[in-house]
């Protein structure tokens, strides 16, 4: 056999592997984990693996360079799928789990005991989520993977989390999509719609960005995938309730509107913010404390330093409309280069 032959053979293989492929609770490369992912060298020796359910975790895996595997975490894997999920993370050098539910415990604790490559885990979160009994039994059975030393390195996204595990310190920063914004910049009070896309529990903060969009003078129209009571709380506004319609269909709606209100109570580094600079539009946010990494005036001025204000989200909006449209573009462009710098930076340093 040629030389060439033998190249073309290795390249077909890759090529093979590359394509999404699914074995009933474990999808590899599905297009919705690939069609906006970037693609940063440092992430070819890298499987990401991570729960399908967990829309927001999901997104952020999304987003990022490298081969991904979403494994279900509403019931136990028949046991072809267990071997399929370990027979392709066994392809790489570096795993990292993205959480860990039920199943990727057991995988993690299968890699170590017949062989793979090196495990890390990202906590997309913090300590206020152990609050729920789910939330806390996982996270203690990831305490003991790593206290065993089944896990390299662990990380808690929200900034000041490590302490109790002696986890990675330095935070580490989702990526933004790779999506070319084709978004003419028009003023924020010129378009008036404002986009609540967060779920209505009491960590969200749902309605205090509800009656921010329902005061504001610059807001004419609100768009929303929940909430109840809405027509009273938003009397004079005209209120639109949408069905979420996967990503590509939310990027739509992002860029149809003005501003999107996702002021959080609990959130580390909410991809909605990030979708939202994807679609060219602007999102104003709760205090996530990240302002200091970035040289851009973007995190500045679209932060919420009281989160249950919705005054001070109504100034917010009044700020950003104050802002040329055109200025305004260039600094979430300025932004979107800056953060994915950052995120090489920060992932190239945890699997070092």
């Amino acid at each position: 056999m040629s030389k060439n032959s033998i190249q073309l053979k290795e390249f077909l293989s890759i090529f093979d592997f590359c394509q999404p492929q699914q074995r009933g609770g474990v999808d590899l490369n599905a297009r919705q984990d690939t069609q906006f992912a970037q693609n940063l060298s440092l992430f070819s020796d890298v499987i990401h693996v991570f729960s399908m359910e967990w829309k927001g975790i999901r997104s952020a895996v999304g987003a990022m360079s490298g081969t991904k595997l979403a494994v279900t975490a509403d019931r136990a894997l028949e046991s072809g799928e267990m071997q399929f999920a370990l027979k392709n993370i066994r392809k790489f050098k570096k795993v990292i789990f993205h959480g860990l539910n039920a199943n990727t415990h057991i995988i993690v604790e299968q890699l170590h005991r017949h062989g793979g490559p090196e495990s890390y885990v990202v906590w997309h979160g913090s300590h206020a989520q152990l609050s729920m009994d789910s939330e806390r039994n996982i996270f203690l059975k990831m305490k003991r993977l790593y206290e065993r030393g089944l896990i390299r390195r662990a990380h808690i996204m929200r900034k000041g989390c490590h302490l109790l595990l002696n986890t990675w310190p330095d935070v580490l920063f989702n990526s933004p999509l790779n999506i070319e914004t084709k978004k003419s910049p028009v003023r924020l009070s010129d378009n008036g719609t404002a986009l609540v896309p967060m779920t209505s529990t009491v960590g969200k903060n749902f309605y205090t960005n509800i009656v921010a969009a329902a005061v504001s003078p610059k807001i004419k129209a609100i768009k929303t995938y929940n909430g109840n009571d809405l027509l009273d709380i938003c009397a004079g506004k005209r209120v639109s309730f949408l069905a979420h319609d996967g990503i590509a269909g939310h990027l739509k709606v992002l860029k149809e509107c003005a501003v999107s209100l996702n002021v959080t109570c609990i959130d580390c580094q909410p991809m909605v913010d990030l979708e939202s600079l994807a679609a060219g539009t602007p999102a104003i946010t709760g205090p996530l404390f990240l302002e200091q990494y970035f040289k851009s005036d973007y995190p500045r001025i679209t932060t919420i330093q009281n989160p249950l204000s919705s005054e001070e989200i109504v100034a917010v909006i009044d700020r950003l409309d104050a802002i040329p449209a055109n200025e305004l573009s260039a600094m979430m462009n300025d932004y979107r280069a800056e953060l994915l710098q950052r995120h090489a930076e920060s992932y190239g340093n945890f699997l070092a």
